[in-house]
This record gives structure tokens, C-alpha cells and sequence, in this order.
């Protein structure tokens, strides 16, 4: 793919994210932000998520790399 068309196409679907997450903070900011507000341990849930996703990427990664090297070696 030419460098044009990637770039074209990250910022179209850059742009739709953007609206999208647009169009849900103006429904839910302000509940979302009272409900952040009451239960600040929420923040730890949402922090342990992705760092679990965070790390199970890298894990398969790792795997990933050593069952290559094994096929090729």
C-alpha cells in the first residue's frame, strides 16, 4: 500500500473515532463524570485492564517470536 492511501486512510478512520467519542461524551459527560467522581476506584479497575490487555499482547508476542524461531532453527 502506498504511503498516500495509508495516511488517507488513518485519517478517515481517525476522524470517525473522533466523532464517535464526540457524540458519547456529549450524552454521557456529564453522568460519566459525576459517576467518576462517587467511585474514584474506578480508576484502578479501568488502569488494571489495560494493563493486563498491555501485557497479554506482549506475552503473545514473545511466544509468538520463540514458536519462529523454533520452526526455523
Amino acid at each position: 500500500m502506498r504511503f498516500p492511501v495509508f495516511a488517507a486512510s488513518v485519517a478517515i478512520s481517525t476522524s470517525l473515532w473522533v466523532a464517535a467519542w464526540f457524540a458519547i461524551e456529549a450524552r454521557f459527560g456529564r453522568a460519566s463524570g459525576r459517576f467518576l467522581a462517587a467511585h474514584r476506584w474506578t480508576y484502578f479497575i479501568v488502569a488494571g485492564v489495560v494493563l493486563l490487555a498491555i501485557v497479554t499482547v506482549v506475552v503473545r508476542e514473545v511466544r509468538g517470536q520463540a514458536r519462529s524461531r523454533r520452526r526455523r532453527g
